[in-house]
C-alpha cells in the first residue's frame, strides 16, 4: 500500500491501482476496497478530458462495482452520457449521487440536474429542482441566478407576445405565449393571456375551450374568477360579432350567458342593452344601461346611452303632444350627458313648440359650444332672433342684442309697407343683414366671454313612459352603439365622452369666474437674484425628493408590472386625465397655415381652467378646499401655455409639482409612488404628446439641436430606471426597430417613438445628445447623469424656475438646518445604493 501512494503521489495511476488490488488481495478490506474505486473514478475523469468517453464508463462502471455507495462515482459516470446529451442514462446517475451525498454537497447536483431538464425542455421540473436547492440553501448563488434567469425568459416571451398583439398579429401573440407556459405551467394569468389573444385573433372556440379546460381543473381555487372572466370576455365578443351580424335575439342570449360567467362586467350589460335597443325595446335597454351604471358609477359609456334613450323618449313624447313630459325627459338626458351632440338642440326644439324663445335660444348657444360649426344650430338661432327679440327684452344676460335690433327692422318680412315695392325691398335686405350681423355678434361673444358648463349631478333619475304609450323605433336613432366607435380597450369599453363635471359641494359654492383669484400659490422668482434664496427653500428639497423617491421605486419595473392596491387618488387622477384628452375632441384645430400654435388651444385650455376646481375636486376631495386652490395654478399650468401657444419642460415640472403636492396631502407608500410612475404619468405624457400634435404647440425654451428634448425630460429619466438590471442594451436608443418594438414598455422608448414620429431624419441627426446616451456603458449610469442634468438644466435655470407656483404644499421657506442633515443623508444613501447597483450590473 505504500508503494501504491508513491507511485499515486508521481501521478502514476496505473501502477497504483496495480499495487493497490494486489494490496487488497493480500488484506482485503472496505478501506482499501473504497481506495481503489476512487482510483477508477480518476482514471474515468482522464479518459472523460481527452474524449475517451466509452473507456471513461467502463472505469465509472467498475469502481461503482467495487463501492456503490461513494457519490462522487455515481455523479462522474454521468458525464460521458451528458456529453453525447443521453440525458435519460445521465439523470438516474445524478439522481442516485443526490441519495448518497450530504445536503450540502447536493447543491451543484441539484443545479446541474436543473440545467438538464431545462436542456430537453421540462422548464417546469427543472424550476422545481431549483427551488429545492434554495430550500437547501437561500443564498446559494448559480441556483438565485437560474431563477432570475428563468423568470426573463418568461418575461422575453411575454414581451414578444406584446409586440405581436400590438402589431395586430395576435395569433402569432398566442404561439409565442405557449413558450412562456410551458415554462410556467402553474401561471392562471398566462394561460388566460392567451386565451384573450386568441379572441382577438377570432379563434373564440378554440379560447373558450382552453379556458373550460382550465375551469375544470382549478375546481374551487381562487384563480377560478380569473378564468371566468375571459370567459365571460369571449361569450362576449361572440355576442357582438352576432350583433354586428343582424341577430339582436341570438345575441341577447349570448350576453345573458356571459353576464353568468362574471355579471360584475358592466361592457356586457351595455352591449346587451344595444341589442334591445336595436330592436326597440327602449325600456329593457334602459333597465340594462343602469345596471351598467350602478356596477361602474359615472362610466361615460353608460350615461351616453342612457342619455339617447331619455332623448328617444322626449322625442315620441313631444311627436304626441305631451311636451312637458317631453321636457323632462329631455332634462334627464342632459342630466346624463350633458356634452353629447343634439341633446340640447332637440330640447330647444320642444321649448319652441312651448313658446319658450328664450330658454331655446339657451339651449342653442349651448349646442354650439357642443358642435361648434353644426349648419342646422346656427340656421335656427339665425330663425330664432327675431322671434327671441319680439318676446323677451333681454334676450341672454351675458350676449344683450346690439342697438340695431329693433322692433322696427326686425318686423316680419311678409308685412308690406305704404311706400311701395322698393322700399319693401330695401326692408328684406335690410332685415336679413341684421340677421347675419346678429348671429355674427353672438359668436364673438361665445369666443370673447367665459362659459360657464352647468355642474351635473351624478344620481341619474329614469321615469318610465305610460304603460299605454309603446314606442316605435325613431328614424334618428343612431342605432347600437353608434357614437361608441372612436376608441376601445382590451375589454370593450369605449372612450369617447367629452369631459363631464361632477356636483361638488364646496362651501361657500365655488364658481370658475371667481376662483382664479382666490388660488393661493403664486410664482415667488421674480429676478436672478432670487434663485439663491430658492436653492435653499422647502419647496426645492421636497421637488427634488420626489422625483428621486419615484425614480427608485421605479427601478426594474415595466408598463406591464402588477402593482398592489394604490390609494385612491391615483385611478381618480387617471380618470380626470383621460377626461381632459377626450376633451379636446370637441376643440377641432383650424386649417390656417401657422407654423405654431392654433387659437384652438386657447379656447381648449380656457374650458380645463373653467372646469378646473371640479376636476381637482374630484381627485382631492370637496373637503380640502385649502388644497385644491394650492394646486389649481399647478394643475393648470401643466398643459402650457394660452397665450404663446407653447409647452416646454416647465409646463412638464408643473406636472411634479402637483404630483408633489399630492404625495404630501396623501402621505404616499412606495407602491403609491410606483403608481405614479406606472399609472399616471404614462397618461399625462399621452396627453402632452397630444397636445403638441393637435395644436402644433412651440417648444418653449427649447435648445434646439443640441437640447436633450424639445418638450420632455422626466419620461427619460424615469424610463431610465425602469430599464435598470433589463436585459434590453443601451445600444438600443439607436435603433429605430427597437425603440417602436419596445414604445409599451417604459417611458424612456415610448418617448424615443414619439420624437421619431414628430421628427425627420435619424435620432444621431436631430437628437444627439440623446444618441450619445447609447454609448454609456448601463442603464445606471445614463440614470445617474440624467438626474444630474434634470437638477442643472431644469431645476437651477432662472427661465424655467421663474414660472414655478409655490404654495403652502409647496412653499418658499427655508428649509429646517435638521430637516436639511436628513436629506442630504437620504441623499448620500441613494447614491450608495446606485454605485451598488452598478457594480452588480
Amino acid at each position: 500500500m505504500d508503494l501504491a501512494d508513491l507511485y499515486l503521489a508521481v501521478a502514476d495511476i496505473k501502477s497504483a491501482l496495480y499495487h493497490v488490488k494486489i494490496g487488497y488481495e493480500l488484506n482485503p478490506s472496505l478501506q482499501i476496497l473504497e481506495k481503489m474505486a476512487r482510483l477508477y473514478d480518476v482514471q474515468g475523469m482522464i479518459a472523460c478530458r481527452s474524449g475517451n468517453y466509452d473507456r471513461a464508463s467502463a472505469m465509472f462502471e467498475e469502481g461503482i462495482s467495487l463501492y456503490p455507495s461513494l457519490w462522487a462515482l455515481w455523479e462522474h459516470s454521468a458525464i460521458p452520457y451528458i456529453s453525447r446529451e443521453l440525458f435519460d442514462e445521465a439523470i438516474p446517475r445524478i439522481e442516485k449521487a443526490l441519495e448518497l451525498c450530504s445536503s450540502m454537497h447536493s447543491r451543484p447536483l441539484l443545479m446541474l440536474l436543473s440545467n438538464i431538464y431545462l436542456k430537453i425542455g421540462q422548464e417546469q421540473k427543472a424550476k422545481m429542482i431549483c427551488r429545492d436547492c434554495l430550500t437547501v440553501d437561500e443564498n446559494y448563488e448559480p441556483a438565485i441566478r437560474f431563477m432570475q434567469e428563468f423568470e426573463r425568459r418568461i418575461d422575453a416571451f411575454t414581451l414578444k407576445a406584446s409586440e405581436y398583439s400590438m402589431q395586430g398579429d395576435n395569433l402569432s401573440a398566442s404561439r409565442v405565449i405557449i413558450d412562456a407556459i410551458k415554462a410556467k405551467p402553474e401561471s392562471v394569468q398566462l394561460r388566460c393571456k392567451r386565451a384573450s389573444y386568441l379572441r382577438l385573433a377570432g379563434e373564440l372556440d378554440k379560447a373558450e375551450t382552453e379556458m373550460k379546460n382550465l375551469l375544470n381543473q382549478l375546481g374551487s381555487d381562487t384563480q377560478a374568477d380569473l378564468v371566468k372572466h375571459q370567459l365571460a370576455l369571449i361569450v362576449n365578443h361572440r355576442g357582438v360579432q352576432l350583433l354586428q351580424q343582424g341577430q339582436p335575439n341570438k345575441a341577447i342570449s349570448t350576453f345573458t350567458e356571459a353576464l353568468e360567467w362574471d355579471p360584475t362586467l358592466s361592457v356586457i350589460l351595455l352591449n346587451r342593452g344595444d341589442a334591445h335597443k336595436s330592436k326597440a325595446e327602449y325600456a329593457a335597454a334602459m333597465t340594462d344601461f343602469l345596471a351598467a351604471l350602478k356596477l361602474k358609477p359615472g362610466d361615460p359609456p353608460a350615461r351616453r346611452r342612457i342619455a339617447v334613450v331619455h332623448d328617444f323618449f322626449a322625442l315620441e313624447l313631444s311627436k304626441v303632444g305631451r311636451l312637458d313630459e317631453a321636457i323632462q325627459e329631455h332634462n334627464s338626458a342632459i342630466e346624463s350627458s350633458p356634452h353629447l351632440p343634439d341633446l340640447h338642440l332637440h330640447r330647444a326644439e320642444t321649448f319652441l313648440k312651448l313658446g319658450k324663445y328664450k330658454d331655446a335660444f339657451d339651449d342653442l348657444t349651448f349646442e354650439l359650444r357642443v358642435s361648434p360649426g353644426s349648419i342646422e344650430v346656427i340656421s335656427r338661432l339665425q330663425a330664432l332672433l327675431p322671434s327671441t327679440a319680439a318676446t323677451v327684452p333681454t334676450v341672454h344676460s351675458s350676449i344683450p342684442l346690439p342697438p340695431t335690433a329693433t322692433a322696427r327692422n326686425l318686423e316680419p318680412i311678409n308685412s308690406k309697407p305704404q311706400s311701395g315695392r322698393r322700399v319693401e325691398l330695401r326692408r328684406k335686405k335690410t332685415a336679413e343683414q341684421q340677421r347675419i350681423e346678429d348671429v355674427d355678434k353672438v359668436f364673438h361673444s361665445f369666443i370673447n366671454t367665459p362659459f360657464q358648463f352647468p355642474k351635473i349631478p351624478l344620481s341619474i333619475s329614469f321615469t318610465p313612459p305610460a304603460a299605454t304609450w309603446v314606442s316605435p323605433q325613431h328614424s334618428n336613432d343612431p342605432g347600437p352603439a353608434a357614437d361608441d366607435h372612436r376608441k376601445n380597450d382590451d375589454h370593450g369599453h369605449h372612450f369617447f365622452d367629452v369631459m363631464t363635471t361632477t356636483n361638488l359641494d364646496f362651501d361657500p359654492p365655488l364658481h370658475p369666474q371667481d376662483v382664479k383669484t382666490i388660488w393661493t400659490a403664486k410664482k415667488r422668482i421674480t429676478k436672478h437674484q432670487d434663485m439663491e434664496y430658492y436653492h435653499k427653500t422647502e419647496g426645492y428639497a421636497r421637488v427634488l425628493h420626489f422625483i428621486s423617491v419615484v425614480n427608485e421605486s421605479l427601478t426594474g419595473l415595466s408598463f406591464q408590472s402588477e402593482l398592489p392596491p394604490l390609494h385612491p387618488s391615483i385611478p381618480a387622477c387617471v380618470v380626470v386625465l383621460e377626461q381632459i384628452r377626450d376633451s379636446t375632441q370637441r376643440f377641432v384645430p383650424s386649417t390656417d397655415q401657422s407654423r405654431y400654435g392654433v387659437k384652438e388651444f386657447a379656447y381648449w385650455h380656457q374650458y380645463v381652467s373653467d372646469n378646473c376646481i371640479e376636476l381637482l375636486g374630484t381627485v382631492i376631495g370637496t373637503d380640502r378646499r385649502e388644497d385644491i386652490l394650492d394646486l389649481a395654478n399647478s394643475f393648470l399650468d401643466s398643459f402650457g401655455n394660452p397665450q404663446r401657444l407653447d409647452y416646454g419642460t416647465g409646463h412638464e415640472q408643473a406636472f411634479v409639482f402637483f404630483l408633489t403636492g399630492l404625495s404630501h396631502i396623501f402621505n404616499y407608500s412606495r407602491h403609491d409612488f410606483m403608481g405614479i410612475g406606472l399609472r399616471i404619468f404614462p397618461v399625462y405624457m399621452n396627453l402632452a404628446h397630444l397636445l403638441q400634435k393637435r395644436y402644433r404647440l412651440e417648444a418653449a425654451g427649447s435648445h434646439g439641436h443640441w437640447g436633450l428634448d424639445d418638450y420632455q425630460f422626466v419620461p427619460f429619466l424615469w424610463g431610465s430606471a425602469q430599464l435598470i438590471h433589463t436585459d434590453i442594451p443601451t445600444s438600443s436608443i439607436t435603433n429605430s426597430t427597437q425603440v417602436m418594438a419596445l414604445q409599451q414598455h417604459d417611458l424612456f422608448f415610448d418617448s424615443l417613438t414619439h420624437i421619431l414620429e414628430v421628427k425627420n431624419g435619424s435620432l444621431q441627426d436631430n437628437s444627439p445628445s440623446l444618441a450619445y446616451l447609447a454609448t454609456s456603458s448601463s442603464w445606471s449610469d445614463i440614470n445617474y447623469a440624467l438626474f444630474k442634468m434634470i437638477k442643472d438644466e431644469v431645476f437651477d435655470k432662472y427661465t424655467i424656475a421663474q414660472h414655478f407656483f409655490f404654495g403652502r404644499l409647496i412653499p418658499y421657506t427655508l428649509l429646517d438646518a435638521a430637516e436639511e442633515e436628513k436629506r442630504n443623508a437620504e441623499r448620500r444613501e441613494r447614491k450608495i445604493r446606485r454605485e451598488q447597483a452598478a457594480q452588480q450590473t
